[in-house]
């Protein structure tokens, strides 16, 4: 089957490194990433901006208990940390992934649910990085697991027919696969919303030799979009 032609999307940054306004879409979600208290630490990513949200914890009311029985200690004080619009989303995406505590107080947001032995083995998409009170760090981490000894060089997204591509990546051999993390950068957060909208989207994997592919399902959609949920609630 020929792959289906795809129209390359110019992606456009925007100078401002504090205020993020991403592409308007005809979608319901909220505008992601926009300043309201915390403040956005611009840290050089090849062309793109780094997103790293910084911030002073804000109390809110108690959980109730049935949400706190599901929340580890440390987990549970960050999401009370946060203002109540907030608490619902990050609720959302923690239990739909693996966390855990560092010796810094950090939440490690480490792999999706029900990422089993078979998963580990076929190419894969997720979010993975650290939050606290102070500080959130996340990035895109992709995986290749198409049985060559060569390595990808970079990725390129397709969502709907619109294809956005990364920078060349350093991609690490992970048992089988090869796995790189992409810094969550404003563009990289306009291209992942628009893969959670998609009626289809896929993750291709280009390197020489290389023509691999990754259907992004709608439990993958559903991993990356309660994260990206959370990210916005974060800065309202």
């Amino acid at each position: 089957m020929q792959p289906r032609a795809v129209t390359p999307v110019p992606i456009t940054e925007v100078p401002d490194p504090i205020e993020i306004t991403p592409r308007p879409s005809e979608s319901t979600h909220s505008t992601m990433i926009r300043k309201h208290g915390l403040e956005l630490e611009r840290l050089e990513q090849g062309v793109d901006d780094v997103i790293v949200l910084d911030g002073r914890r804000r109390l809110g009311r108690s959980l109730d208990v049935s949400e706190s029985d599901f929340l580890s200690a440390c987990v549970r004080d960050f999401v009370q940390g946060q203002g109540e619009a907030a608490r619902r989303p990050l609720i959302a995406a923690f239990t739909h992934y693996f966390t855990t505590c560092d010796g810094d107080g950090r939440i490690v947001l480490d792999r999706p649910l029900g990422f089993d032995r078979d998963r580990r083995s076929r190419s894969d998409a997720s979010f993975t990085g650290t939050l606290s009170s102070q500080r959130v760090e996340v990035s895109l981490r992709v995986s290749y697991c198409g049985g060559e000894s060569a390595s990808p060089d970079q990725i390129t997204i397709v969502a709907d027919g619109e294809a956005w591509t990364s920078s060349r990546l350093e991609f690490q051999r992970s048992n089988a696969c090869h796995v790189a993390e992409l810094p969550f950068t404003r563009a990289l957060a306009r291209v992942a919303f628009r893969v959670t909208d998609a009626a289809e989207a896929v993750i291709r994997f280009e390197g020489q030799g290389i023509a691999g592919e990754l259907v992004v399902n709608d439990g993958m959609k559903q991993e990356l979009r309660v994260v990206l949920d959370a990210l916005d609630a974060l800065n309202p």
